[in-house]
């Protein structure tokens, strides 16, 4: 893939949507691929996190403990897994592996930071990003507290 081809991948993301293609084309150049063979792990739940995954090619299975049992994501291409800890010093929170071989993308989070010092309007969208998503699922937790 070209750095061309990893600037669309990052705008398919509603983090980097909004964020100028001058300034993806930076954040595309210096993220480090990852080949995964068929039933790698990329991280195990409660690992020390150290930055974000993009699936460019193939699927990628994100398992998480809910309490009650396990839950199975499938993050196929475009998709964006471990942001948490694109931004801040906290564990994964669960174990992501592929069964058929896949190829991510990662954004670690010192690149992340020097990429957002560098470009502050990225930091900008990327915070209103998060900030959407948290709004959604305290949204989503307010509804299912109340069907209890």
């Amino acid at each position: 893939m070209s750095v061309r081809d990893d600037v669309a991948l990052l705008k398919q993301i509603p983090l980097f949507a909004k964020v100028d293609d001058a300034q993806l084309n930076v954040l595309a150049f210096s993220v480090e691929r990852i080949k995964l063979a068929n039933g790698e792990v990329l991280f195990r739940d409660g690992e020390t996190g150290s930055g974000a995954f993009i699936v460019a090619k193939g699927e990628v299975e994100l398992v998480r403990n809910v309490g009650a049992g396990d839950v199975t994501i499938n993050a196929g291409e475009g998709m964006l897994i471990g942001e948490q800890t694109m931004f801040a010093d906290v564990p994964y929170r669960g174990t992501a592996h592929t069964e058929n071989g896949a190829e991510v993308l990662k954004i670690s989070r010192q690149l992340f930071y020097r990429v957002a010092e560098e470009f502050p309007d990225l930091a900008v969208e990327a915070i209103k990003s998060v900030n959407e998503k948290l709004n959604s699922t305290l949204t989503d937790l307010s509804r299912v507290r109340r069907d209890l």
